[in-house]
């Protein structure tokens, strides 16, 4: 029979190895908000936005495409492209780059938004624009209701705001090579509605909060969300060299049964990669024309 000293030395030689890992773990989240602190220290920094999907079991890039770069003056002025569309952002506004000149996203008129429905699809939902202006038919209204909604979508979260909320929701955060991985959605829900945030910029509105009386007032309450299988996962990986974010990314894991030609239906896995450069942080410059300028909203005039 092990004597009480041993036992004792057994439980507190496990409860220092599990502090210890505890306080290993806290000590990478604070590294990282370290350097998302120095970020927005230093007011500004330019970005590179891109997407890759792969397929598994091909395990190989099906798809990489860049959807945008820019300049960013944190509080202020965003230069971007988008698929050649030159835009600037202010806040929750958006001036564009048309044809006839620049736009306010409010005012577009609408054969500026058949221009952006036909040529300039959305950016943010991955969808290449056309390659060269073509003959195009009569705009349907649904059509047009639908290019006027992806107008709107410019006015885009800037990648450290993106970066904020990955923050406020990882967890478990470990090394990963020389990567600071943690997980960034547990359930669903959570990561329906990180998906919907990070592709878009914005929350879906059936992500919403309800109220726990909402069945009461004749809105159904939302379910509790399902756990996610192992299989399914939301990855937060961020590079930092010298206390500077270099990037981040997040990887959506997804799985689903498809059946092929009439075959017995087969796991298909989809992982899409949302990656973030960050750039010249710190020495990132915003130049803005006063034309330009002068289509934003309630901003008063620059001195």
């Amino acid at each position: 029979m092990k004597s009480w000293r041993f036992q004792l030395a057994f439980f507190l030689g496990g409860a220092l190895a599990a502090t210890a890992l505890a306080l290993s773990v806290s000590q990478l989240e604070l590294d990282v908000r370290s350097a998302f602190n120095h970020l927005l220290d230093a007011g500004n920094y330019s970005w590179d936005e891109s997407r890759a999907v792969f397929f598994d079991p091909l395990q190989r890039n099906a798809h990489t495409l860049p959807t945008g770069t820019g300049e960013t003056v944190i509080d202020g002025y965003t230069t971007a492209t988008f698929r050649r569309r030159q835009v600037v952002l202010l806040g929750p506004q958006a001036v564009l780059k048309m044809n006839n000149g620049w736009r306010h996203a409010n005012d577009l008129t609408d054969d500026e938004v058949a221009e952006l429905g036909r040529l300039q699809l959305s950016p943010r939902l991955g969808t290449a624009a056309l390659p060269n202006p073509v003959e195009q038919p009569p705009v349907d209204p649904r059509a047009a209701k639908r290019a006027a909604e992806r107008a709107h979508r410019y006015t885009h979260a800037m990648p450290h705001e993106v970066l904020r909320y990955l923050l406020q929701h990882a967890t478990r955060w470990r090394m990963q090579g020389a990567l600071f991985a943690a997980d960034a959605a547990d359930t669903y829900d959570e990561l329906r509605e990180l998906e919907t945030y990070v592709m878009t910029g914005k929350f879906s509105p059936r992500l919403e909060p309800i109220a726990p009386w909402g069945g009461l007032l004749g809105t159904p309450k939302r379910p509790p969300s399902r756990p996610l299988p192992p299989e399914e996962t939301a990855i937060l990986f961020v590079t930092i060299t010298g206390g500077q974010i270099e990037e981040f990314s997040v990887e959506f894991t997804r799985s689903s049964n498809i059946s092929f030609d009439g075959k017995p239906a087969e796991k298909l896995t989809t992982t899409t990669v949302y990656r973030m450069k960050l750039l010249k942080i710190g020495s990132t410059t915003v130049t803005v024309d006063p034309e330009v300028k002068a289509l934003f909203l309630d901003v008063p005039p620059s001195p």
